[in-house]
């Protein structure tokens, strides 16, 4: 090792130092090759959300959003037609992307094309699992889209499609903390919703009493 930099310093003395042309020479390629690693390290954030808003608006997409995702694409992409990852994962029913999509930035209380919630979608879909990782991820049980009317979470799960569903997804969200008291813009409540739907005993445990709140 001592003779190697001996060699150098001899070479050095003899040939004489580096002239700035010849330093230039040699750091150009190094500092043009630094220059573009860092750029598409910037690049690549912007880039792959391209490509993700792209793979949302294809219904056989999913594997390709998986992939983004997995690459670290935001989860908070929207593409042109409202859905982002974590939409695709509820309407898919897939939990390991909901999950993933959560922990890539999706925002929990986002809406869904301004009319529902994320939560709100997820109780349509009559998914209990996606419910409870929303709501566990800070979603707020009691939000209402900007631009539905008025309906809250509890409200959408007494419009479900049989009496079972309904009882077992309202006393969920009663559990975390639902206000049965709330009234949509038609002044409705969820236990007048579900009285609506013909399910009187689910309309008889919604209906707001001193007791119960």
């Amino acid at each position: 090792m001592t003779c190697k930099y001996g060699r150098i310093l001899y070479l050095t003395a003899v040939l004489g130092a580096p002239s700035p042309q010849q330093w230039w020479r040699f750091l150009r390629p190094i500092l043009l090759g630094a220059t573009l690693v860092i750029g598409g390290l910037y690049a690549f954030p912007v880039w792959q959300n391209g490509l993700m808003g792209a793979a949302l608006e294809h219904q056989e997409g999913h594997a390709r959003i998986w992939e983004l995702l997995l690459w670290g694409a935001q989860g908070s992409t929207r593409a042109w037609t409202g859905d982002t990852p974590l939409t695709r994962a509820i309407t898919s029913r897939d939990t390991w992307m909901l999950v993933w999509s959560l922990g890539r930035g999706a925002d929990p209380n986002s809406d869904v094309a301004g009319e529902l919630t994320v939560l709100d979608l997820a109780i349509q879909e009559g998914d209990r699992q996606a419910v409870c990782i929303l709501l566990a991820c800070g979603a707020s049980v009691n939000r209402t889209a900007a631009e539905n009317s008025g309906s809250t979470a509890l409200m959408h799960a007494a419009r479900s499609s049989t009496p079972e569903a309904a009882t077992a997804m309202c006393r969920l969200l009663l559990q975390l903390g639902a206000n049965r008291a709330a009234r949509c813009k038609e002044g409705k409540t969820a236990a007048d919703i579900a009285a609506a739907r013909g399910y009187a005993a689910l309309a008889e445990e919604l209906r707001p009493s001193p007791d119960r709140e």
